[in-house]
């Protein structure tokens, strides 16, 4: 069965009140939600809160599943979701900084290959600011669609593209830097 077959059929199940179906679901995304969050938060504490107000969220919506995306798209868009909700609750005043007007773009197929070929992906990660962590963690560790991650974001999927390709411009000129060291 296709996995995200396999999770439609338990989100069925888990709308039904199946609690085995809740836990298979559970162990077979928990590890992506962690590292959706271990991007951008360092509080283990604070990680394993927004984990079990995601997956009791998914617990109460499954019955509200529409079905337009993939499980574990609407399941990361909870993520974010409840991660943004307890840092507006948190800091009332928190706004995004990020407002990059869309624009066409081209894009390289082999980027990313380069970037394994000379250094870790998560090492020139973890040099990005937070928002631009996000993002290349949902494209290049998730493997998400643009599509899927205009979703998750609550962003226009041309937005999606344009931060990318300044994201990607970003990335090449540290790339160059790492490899000249």
């Amino acid at each position: 069965m296709h996995r995200d077959q396999r999770h439609r059929y338990l989100l069925t199940k888990i709308s039904e009140g199946d609690t085995s179906s809740f836990e298979k679901l559970y162990f077979d995304l928990v590890d992506e939600i962690y590292a959706y969050y271990r991007i951008r938060i360092q509080d283990e504490h604070f990680i394993k809160d927004l984990i079990q107000k995601v997956f009791l969220a998914v617990w109460e919506g499954a019955g509200h599943f529409s079905g337009s995306s993939t499980v574990i798209t609407w399941i990361l868009r909870i993520a974010r979701n409840k991660w943004m909700d307890t840092l507006r609750h948190k800091y009332r005043h928190l706004e995004e900084l990020m407002d990059i007007q869309e624009e066409e773009i081209g894009l390289e197929n082999d980027f990313v290959d380069q970037l394994v070929n000379h250094v870790t992906l998560e090492n020139l990660l973890d040099s990005l600011p937070p928002t631009s962590k996000e993002l290349a963690h949902l494209v290049f560790i998730q493997e998400l669609s643009y599509q899927e991650v205009a979703q998750i974001l609550s962003i226009p999927e041309g937005t999606v593209k344009s931060r990318m390709y300044h994201l990607r411009k970003q990335l090449k000129k540290q790339l160059r830097k790492e490899v000249k060291h």
